[in-house]
């Protein structure tokens, strides 16, 4: 099951690019300062951008392939999904180790209290209800985020880091959450499929470390991020 999770932290690899190289573009220049905060209009699209790759990476998915991840850059390359090439050893590893690895990341490049915010998040992932309901929490940690930015207490970069890393969290719940919580199930049929069951069976899958794994994927991305704005606007 672990190898079969790995395949589903492909977050990173199929926005990363657009997230770079697109996307920045839409970052505003907040009120007396050269600093990018990116706006809630983007992050809209970087959230639907990850859930519609997702829906159309595993749409026509071939479950019974002897290589899963041999599968999976097969249909990335046939539905035109943006992929960064480079970064292919993600597909590697597991749902646990990708994971592990963006955690310690965002913990040696952001503050205590920037780091503290993602913690905030994954804390409220563990007692997920509805998707209706962690959104409003979502939205919630968003404004202390911004009193914190406000307050110089965390810098423009971390600020992004963290909104992205929300705001995939948030569209990325919708996507694996089951209809009961508040899910469109097509993520969740999916966790069924790549444990060889039906969409009938009773078993049930902890759909939120697959959320976990796209929302820190993309905040570890967005730190590659950055802008100058006195030259132009974003990089």
């Amino acid at each position: 099951m672990k190898n079969i999770l790995g395949i589903l932290t492909i977050t990173l690899v199929l926005a990363a690019c657009d997230k770079e190289q697109k996307l920045t573009e839409n970052l505003e220049l907040t009120k007396n300062s050269n600093e990018f905060i990116i706006n809630d209009s983007t992050i809209e699209k970087i959230g639907e951008y990850h859930n519609e790759s997702l829906s159309k990476a595993f749409k026509n998915f071939d479950w019974n392939s002897d290589n899963h991840r041999k599968e999976l850059l097969h249909q990335i390359k046939i539905n035109d999904i943006e992929f960064d090439e480079a970064k292919e050893w993600n597909l590697k590893q597991t749902q646990e180790e990708n994971t592990k690895e963006n955690l310690a990341i965002l913990e040696e490049k952001m503050s205590l209290i920037g780091f503290s915010y993602i913690q905030q998040s994954l804390e409220l992932t563990e007692s997920v209800k509805h998707c209706s309901s962690f959104s409003e929490d979502i939205k919630h940690l968003k404004k202390q985020v911004m009193v914190s930015y406000e307050n110089k207490e965390i810098s423009s970069v971390e600020v992004n880091s963290i909104l992205v890393t929300f705001g995939i969290l948030d569209y990325s719940a919708r996507f694996w959450a089951p209809i009961d919580k508040g899910g469109i199930s097509e993520g969740y049929k999916i966790l069924t499929q790549a444990n060889g069951l039906s969409e009938n069976s009773r078993v049930r899958f902890n759909w939120t470390k697959a959320m976990i794994g796209d929302g820190l994927s993309g905040g570890t991305g967005m730190l590659s991020v950055f802008v100058i704005g006195a030259f132009g606007g974003p990089i």
